[in-house]
């Protein structure tokens, strides 16, 4: 979580300027991050709960991180969106309200190619408003991922067991659903022999 924190907050600095080099560390910082993060928290779950639990656990920890990127993705774009919308106004002082409409709101992601068709002063200044809308995004990941570092100190010490323990599921294995009621054969055996 800390190499997370630490490239998300790398790409509050990314601007009009950032040279590639720059740019590709910054995206290597955080994907290591990320990736670091993506599998040991199911591994710490699945340490936690019994082994018959494992598959709902599995199963909810998915869901859970799915609702999470959507939301996280949705708010992301929101912030995105009003902060180029802020720039409207700005744009419509140089462009026609067609374009300026192209580069505000919730299209401003869908026509970044648009800015081939401007000047060369026209584009610094789009790009210069794509740069600072991107950075006020990444001020809301960086904060939320260090949230995750400082609740990553409140997870207990597990120790991980070299045991195998065989699961058995299903609705044939349930203590308490035995369909139709049918006798096994150790009873069926049983019951003849009382019934001679």
């Amino acid at each position: 979580m800390a190499i997370t924190t630490l490239g998300f907050g790398l790409f509050v600095r990314l601007g009009l300027n950032s040279p590639l080099a720059e740019i590709v560390t910054m995206e290597i910082v955080a994907s290591l991050g990320v990736g670091l993060v993506f599998q040991p928290p199911l591994i710490a779950l699945q340490s936690l709960v019994k082994s018959d639990d494992i598959a709902t656990a599995t199963a909810l920890f998915g869901l859970i991180r799915s609702l999470s990127t959507s939301v996280s993705i949705v708010i992301g774009g929101v912030i995105f969106q009003n902060k180029m919308q802020a720039h409207y106004n700005q744009f419509r002082s140089f462009l026609p309200a067609s374009t300026a409409q192209k580069f505000s709101s919730d299209i401003a992601a869908a026509n970044i190619y648009a800015i081939r068709a401007i000047s060369p002063v026209q584009k610094t200044i789009i790009k210069a408003s794509y740069a600072e809308s991107l950075s006020t995004m990444w001020i809301l990941y960086a904060p939320t991922a260090g949230i995750g570092l400082l609740l990553s100190f409140l997870t207990s010490k597990q120790k991980l067991s070299s045991e195998h323990v065989e699961v058995k599921t299903g609705l044939m294995e349930s203590k308490h659903h035995r369909p139709h009621d049918r006798p096994t054969a150790n009873e069926s055996s049983t019951l003849a022999q009382q019934t001679a």
